[in-house]
């Protein structure tokens, strides 16, 4: 476990610091859409239990057990954030810190730089996400979301059924621009191991928003988007995403995405070890008359059941660290041409 830490650690901090960023390029931390972004967006299909609230709610994870199960997602670069200033405000006295400062720091880092919560079993699913951003203003503007998701799976008649629904709260606390939204969505896989499964997505969001999600995401106001996706070859699954099918009157209806992932899973069980993913993703506007590409990677390193007992007591599912990359390019649209998505940290099963 703990060689697998150090390898992780070292290519994080090689990859941050060999990012190739030009001045025109977008630098996003501690962002959601990482995953997607990489596969061109092409999304409404897959199922992600970060990442669902944002592209389709009911495709979610369903966890195998009767009992209610939590779990909590640490962002990795706002908890370093957060502990580094914490750590300064301390340090400006001139003093030698106390432990108990430190471990003020750590517990207000931890807390500050949680994004997700999640609790759930085999039937049902409700989670919070904290600070989604969405980079639709430039850097010195950006979005922010808080989300809460619930979501149901379906048996008798309608078994391999998910039905979810996500409320969206923007920009609390801002002067201009705060609103809200809601997305509804239906998720059908037959079952667990099937190589296809097929999405269906709706967006809504207040009028004075109606731009939120289109400029980097892609998704636009009051539009139903329709997914399917299909392991073409073992651990190699294609994704097609068609958006805005219920709006003939948008010059970019039935616009299509398409995205590729393949997968390297090196696990020495079911819950240990790690896995690579790597993706790569196009779609076509026709409104904004421009072709996009996307490429990304995730790696996640699972913990092993002794280190995890030591930090959480219980430990019923794999808690694993991750780091995920995805670059997306365009012509004519803003915030950016380039833009680079970045995501470091932690879900812990409790």
């Amino acid at each position: 476990m703990i060689n697998r830490l150090k390898v992780l650690a070292v290519f994080i901090f090689l990859f941050i610091y060999t990012v190739p960023v030009t001045a025109s390029d977008n630098v996003i931390y501690f962002n959601n859409s990482s995953r997607p972004l990489g596969m061109g967006g092409a999304f409404t299909a897959v199922a992600d239990e970060q990442r669902n609230h944002l592209y389709n709610p009911a495709a979610t994870v369903f966890h195998n057990s009767e009992k209610f199960q939590t779990a909590i997602t640490l962002d990795g670069i706002r908890f370093v954030y957060v502990f580094a200033k914490m750590l300064e405000s301390y340090n400006d006295s001139g003093t030698t810190l106390e432990e108990e400062e430190i471990g003020a720091a750590l517990f207000t880092a931890m807390i500050l730089s949680t994004s997700q919560l999640l609790a759930g079993n085999r039937y049902f699913q409700i989670k919070l996400n904290v600070i989604d951003q969405m980079l639709v203003n430039g850097l010195e503007y950006p979005m922010y979301s808080t989300s809460v998701t619930a979501v149901a799976k379906l048996y008798g008649i309608f078994y391999g059924f998910q039905i979810g629904v996500t409320g969206h709260l923007y920009n609390l606390g801002s002067i201009d621009q705060e609103g809200a939204g809601f997305s509804w969505g239906i998720f059908y896989r037959p079952y667990n191991r099937s190589p296809f499964s097929l999405g269906l997505f709706y967006f809504s969001v207040d009028k004075e928003l109606a731009f939120i999600r289109k400029p980097f995401e892609r998704i636009q106001n009051n539009t139903l988007n329709a997914g399917i996706t299909y392991e073409i070859l073992e651990q190699l699954t294609l994704n097609f995403d068609l958006r805005n099918i219920n709006n003939i009157k948008l010059k970019n209806y039935y616009q299509p995405h398409i995205g590729l992932e393949l997968v390297f899973p090196r696990n020495t069980s079911e819950f240990e070890g790690y896995r690579v993913e790597l993706r790569g993703g196009t779609y076509y506007d026709s409104e904004a008359k421009s072709q996009g590409y996307s490429f990304g990677f995730n790696i996640k390193v699972y913990m092993d059941e002794g280190h995890l007992n030591q930090v959480f007591q219980n430990k019923k599912e794999g808690s694993y660290f991750y780091l995920g990359y995805s670059f997306t390019t365009e012509e004519n649209v803003y915030p950016s041409k380039n833009n680079h998505i970045i995501s470091i940290g932690g879900t812990f099963f409790l």
